[in-house]
């Protein structure tokens, strides 16, 4: 089963990380090598439809659990983290993926990708919600990439539950979260769980 990392970062010193994080992105690349990684998201125009959101958000898609923790505690990877560290904070995990393969990327338009971060505290709220709105991500042509599996905190705090789903396009992504159908199921959510919503461009 695939897996992916989902960070979320914000720069807390935009002087320093003019220098820092391009010398963080350019001395990672030598940690993917072999890992069979493939950037989802990396940076695009994201949009905060619910709770809190961060600057800059990133999805590396791995095949396997095992391949995304190798990645992480690389040697290559931990040096190149210093950099990043020094200059922005935020969050990243790792969590279980759903099919038997990554979703292949590019094309026209640009993807788009609902990350959602929930801490749920009555889960039988909750089931009346995901039963509900499955029509409108069936309707909008949604792939769940990510659902509730196993989730490993690398960076901060993780959720219990992350959700990763993959549209046909950004404007696909919105359309679902705003449409009557998946209004009416979340307010089933609403006072059952704590969320976090960003929907974001593709790589």
């Amino acid at each position: 089963m695939p897996a992916y990392v989902i960070a979320r970062f914000d720069i807390f010193d935009p002087e320093g990380a003019k220098s820092a994080y391009p010398r963080y992105v350019e001395e990672a690349k030598g940690a993917y090598g072999s890992t069979g990684a493939v950037f989802l998201v990396r940076g695009g125009a994201a949009h905060a439809v619910e709770g809190s959101a961060r600057g800059r958000n990133v999805v590396i898609g791995f095949p396997t659990l095992a391949a995304g923790r190798l990645w992480f505690a690389s040697d290559i990877y931990q040096a190149a983290r210093v950099h990043r560290l020094a200059v922005a904070e935020g969050e990243m995990a790792l969590v279980e993926g759903l099919s038997e393969a990554l979703p292949p990327v590019g094309g026209t338009p640009k993807k788009g990708y609902w990350i959602g971060r929930y801490d749920v505290r009555d889960t039988e709220p909750y089931k009346v919600y995901l039963e509900g709105a499955a029509p409108a991500f069936e309707r909008h042509e949604a792939t769940f990439l990510a659902r509730g599996g196993a989730t490993e905190a690398l960076e901060g705090v993780a959720r219990q539950r992350n959700a990763l789903i993959e549209f046909p396009s950004v404007q696909h992504a919105l359309d679902c979260y705003h449409s009557d159908a998946y209004q009416a199921a979340r307010a089933h959510r609403a006072d059952v769980a704590t969320a976090e919503i960003v929907i974001v461009e593709g790589a």
